[in-house]
């Protein structure tokens, strides 16, 4: 006698196999995750926009190194040839001295001091204070160049390169906005 088994029938669902989730399972189930963490992370960012803004931190002068800069590598020969001696005294720097405001809007650039190694003493205001954590000037030929980097909430390494023109009496250059990830042509003027 052969027996026969009941056919399944159309509603019942087949077992799951006794090793849990497949492989596909797995891959479906950690792309959903992400998604949903992704989307998660963007819902939090548009509905948190107190943690953009930007309370009026007081007034600070900050030396154009911080202490925890990392240790620069050894210039090479172009470079040692292009930046003077800490010896040799250059006035071209010294130009760069003065309060600078950008053409389209109320940011300032307050380049306090330079010294012969092209430190410079700077603040920047946008109209409040931001950290300013590097601020240098190099000379190549005959073209001084301004470098500026900000360190502050909402200026996640912002930066500025910028060439003085002597004629026009204008830094130009180029402003790296870190957020936006964006890099705009500016211009400063010399302010009376």
């Amino acid at each position: 006698m052969v027996s026969k088994k009941p056919a399944a029938r159309q509603d019942e669902k087949p077992l799951p196999s006794a090793t849990g989730w497949g492989v596909r399972d797995v891959l479906r189930f950690g792309a959903f995750v992400l998604v949903g963490i992704v989307a998660g992370y963007g819902v939090w960012v548009l509905t948190h926009p107190e943690a953009a803004e930007v309370g009026p931190p007081s007034r600070k002068v900050i030396e154009a190194e911080d202490a925890a800069e990392p240790a620069r590598e050894k210039p090479t020969e172009q470079a040692r040839q292009d930046k003077p001696s800490a010896n040799a005294a250059n006035p071209d720097y010294q130009k760069l001295v003065g309060k600078w405001m950008r053409d389209d809007g109320d940011y300032v650039l307050d380049i306090q001091s330079a010294d012969a190694d092209g430190k410079l003493k700077a603040v920047y205001l946008n109209p409040q204070p931001i950290h300013v954590a590097k601020a240098e000037a190099s000379q190549a030929g005959s073209t001084l160049k301004v470098f500026v980097e900000l360190r502050d909430v909402n200026y996640p390494g912002s930066t500025y390169d910028l060439i003085y023109d002597p004629q026009s009496e204008q830094l130009i250059g180029a402003y790296y906005q870190a957020v936006q990830q964006q890099t705009f042509d500016v211009r400063f003027n010399r302010m009376p």
